[in-house]
């Protein structure tokens, strides 16, 4: 009977040892369970908030690249306006040459003709040739002037806009340009008279184009 009761105490003893060990590993798996689960709660958190940096990081490259972007194309823009304005200043340059030029050699035309409509005594045959051949070559500057300017006339209209004060101050300084009589070989008061009147609006108009020239200019400087 002591062997019996002996036996029965081993096996609730051994029973009670394995059901304090199942709860022992029990709570140890839970335990485990429960770290991986933080563990992977951790690394998620902590994969957001790198991703979160990330795209911080690239959002904030993205903006500093846009920005440079930008101050690159205000810089070209700028150069752009500069070079431009360059072009546009030389050819206006050119074509206040070519207008004065236009001016001085009708000028020279017209005192010319007023020097033959004044002649006395007639000059000898040498030197009305001489003076006839000045004439020629004074009116073949005037028409290389006058050639030159309605070039210019296209080369401006290419540039500016129709409807800008320099296009059309520069059309009037064609119109005055065509409208002035040509040299002749017999000159009559009337004719010196109307060479004077061609003069004085080629002058004017002149005058004109040049402001208008340095207006554009001005009002085209980049800020």
């Amino acid at each position: 009977m002591l062997w019996v009761a002996q036996e029965t105490s081993n096996a609730v003893s051994l029973d009670a040892v394995w059901r304090g060990a199942g709860a022992v590993l029990l709570g140890a798996v839970i335990a485990a369970v429960v770290a991986i689960v933080g563990l992977r709660a951790t690394l998620s958190a902590e994969g957001e908030r790198q991703d979160r940096q990330l795209a911080a990081e690239r959002q904030r490259l993205d903006d500093q690249l846009e920005a440079e972007r930008k101050r690159l194309d205000r810089q070209l823009e700028h150069e752009r306006e500069l070079t431009d304005l360059a072009e546009l200043r030389k050819l206006l340059d050119e074509m206040m040459g070519h207008v004065y030029t236009v001016f001085e050699t009708y000028s020279a035309v017209m005192r010319a003709q007023i020097g033959q409509l004044e002649e006395e005594p007639p000059p000898s045959e040498l030197e009305a040739l001489e003076r006839r051949q000045d004439r020629a070559n004074k009116a073949v500057t005037m028409t290389e002037a006058r050639g030159a300017v309605l070039i210019d006339a296209l080369r401006l209209a290419a540039r500016l806009p129709k409807d800008d004060d320099v296009v059309d101050v520069h059309q009037k300084v064609v119109e005055a340009m065509m409208a002035s009589p040509s040299p002749t070989d017999s000159p009559s008061q009337e004719h010196v008279e109307a060479l004077r009147t061609g003069a004085d609006l080629l002058w004017s108009t002149q005058i004109d184009f040049i402001s208008a020239c340095r207006t554009v200019i001005g009002t085209r400087l980049p800020t």
